[in-house]
């Protein structure tokens, strides 16, 4: 009979914990590091814009690549870092973090923008 009792004793409070999952959420973070470039910036650039605008607009390119004589692409690239902390139950603590790379494009023929787009 004791053996029941004490079993019952502690499977309460531990069902009282779990039905009401404690959850603490200490913070989170983004930071963006390199050359972003908002889809409203990116917006402002159309075709047949010079590369000239396209730098004033823009700033300068992380990486520009001649595909022929013709084509040329210029690639603003960034980086996204998203960091989360939380706590469950007071007995799992939980720190996360992803990293994203994102690049912005923009696709020059003959010395003008034939198109603009981002990944």
């Amino acid at each position: 009979m004791i053996r029941p009792l004490r079993t019952a004793l502690f499977a309460l409070p531990v069902a009282l914990l779990a039905s009401s999952c404690f959850v603490i959420s200490t913070g989170s973070s983004k930071s963006v590091s390199g050359q972003f470039v908002g889809a409203e910036t990116l917006g402002q650039i159309q075709p047949g814009d010079s590369k000239d605008y396209v730098l004033a607009v823009l700033g300068d390119p992380t990486s520009q690549t001649v595909v022929d004589d013709w084509t040329e692409i210029w690639r603003w690239r960034y980086r996204e870092t998203r960091k989360t902390r939380g706590h469950v139950l007071i007995l799992f603590n939980n720190d996360s973090s992803s990293e994203r790379e994102h690049s912005t494009y923009v696709q020059f023929e003959n010395g003008a923008v034939s198109r603009a787009w981002r990944d």
